[in-house]
């Protein structure tokens, strides 16, 4: 061998080719895994938000003695006081993907009544491939279930 050739170190161009393909063969299996298991969490972040929120107005409604609603629509809900001057309480865009299952220029109202009573009801959300339903009970329980 020439003294040349004993001075280069290095890499060949085949190996770093199949270095190159096997990250990038990594890179497609991973990213398809890790969005599902991303948009899997947002729904259920979502349905844990306002399941609490659900909850927390069955109280908010008994302690101020006033009727609360809560007006959900495809992609938010807001809720409100209903006395003089009507107050508003709180308003939610959903996030990502996650939509209400309601027609899209429809909305679905949850009352909550001073004696702690509620009008039964419940709404869907989805993320478009998840579903998720979260049940209003009577007596202001609230349940959820993916």
């Amino acid at each position: 061998m020439t003294s040349l050739q004993q001075n280069c170190h290095g890499f060949y161009l085949i190996e770093v080719l199949v270095s190159l393909a096997i990250g990038a063969i990594l890179y497609a299996i991973a990213v398809p895994s890790v969005r599902e298991m991303l948009g899997g969490h947002e729904l259920k972040q979502e349905v844990a938000v306002l399941s609490k929120y659900l909850a927390d107005f069955s109280l908010k409604s008994q302690q101020h003695e006033k009727t609360v609603e809560v007006l959900v629509t495809r992609d938010n809900y807001s809720a409100w006081e209903i006395g003089k001057p009507r107050t508003e309480i709180l308003t939610h865009v959903f996030s990502g993907k996650v939509k209400a299952q309601i027609p899209e220029k429809e909305q679905l109202i949850f009352h909550y009544y001073q004696t702690g009573t509620t009008s039964p009801n419940s709404v869907t959300l989805s993320d478009g491939v998840k579903k998720c339903k979260i049940t209003l009970a009577l007596r202001g329980r609230v349940a959820s279930t993916c």
